[in-house]
């Protein structure tokens, strides 16, 4: 025989369902989400477009934060004219004040001391000046003085090119020309600091007329 079990007075049954279906999303909620997504697209622009602009200053030279490129950060002789696309710098381009006298002055003066060709003259063996370029033409300037010695006078370059890098070669010009031996030489002129004396001589250590060729650096 089963046993009857009874509720406690006062128990009350619960009707209440331990799951419910899913009700369709609330009205006010779906809203509120939607505004969300809104201000989260707006901020994500926001933040793309700050980081083009900040790079477009970094580019401009008008920023010191981290990230900027500066000339420190170029390797040297990384760029050069010939990577450099045709028409890509313009004036219109160049920042206003980013070419002053000052600055070109300064590079000016940075290229006296290197290495780089300031003069050059092709003398002939009879002191015609074949060609040159920042030397005196003048007769009486760049001649000849006697056998094996020339004066060649470099005013336009500099009234004073004592202490520069002089350099003197012979030439045939296109001659078939042939010298064993003997040299050329070249030596301040004291009385004249924008002209350079040049000498030239055999084996033997005799004076020599000859065409030549002589660089001031």
């Amino acid at each position: 025989m089963r046993r009857l079990v009874f509720p406690p007075l006062g128990y009350q049954p619960s009707f209440k369902s331990r799951s419910f279906p899913a009700f369709p999303p609330n009205n006010h909620h779906y809203k509120e989400s939607k505004v969300m997504n809104r201000r989260a697209l707006l901020l994500v622009i926001f933040v793309i477009t700050a980081i083009f602009v900040c790079n477009g200053i970094c580019a401009a030279g008008m920023c010191d934060s981290p990230g900027c490129v500066t000339k420190t950060d170029i390797r040297d002789k990384a760029v050069v004219s010939s990577k450099i696309r045709n028409k890509a710098v313009s004036t219109s381009k160049i920042q206003p004040g980013a070419v002053t006298r000052s600055k070109i002055a300064d590079s000016v003066a940075a290229l006296k001391g290197n290495g780089m060709v300031k003069a050059w003259a092709r003398i002939k063996s009879d002191e015609t000046v074949a060609s040159c370029w920042r030397c005196n033409k003048a007769t009486t300037e760049t001649r000849r003085l006697g056998v094996g010695d020339y004066e060649v006078d470099f005013t336009p370059l500099s009234t004073d090119i004592r202490g520069r890098p002089r350099m003197a070669i012979l030439d045939a010009f296109g001659a078939i020309y042939f010298f064993s031996g003997g040299g050329i030489r070249v030596s301040d002129r004291l009385d004249d600091p924008s002209s350079v004396f040049v000498n030239i001589y055999d084996p033997d250590g005799n004076d020599l007329d000859s065409s030549f060729n002589i660089i001031v650096f």
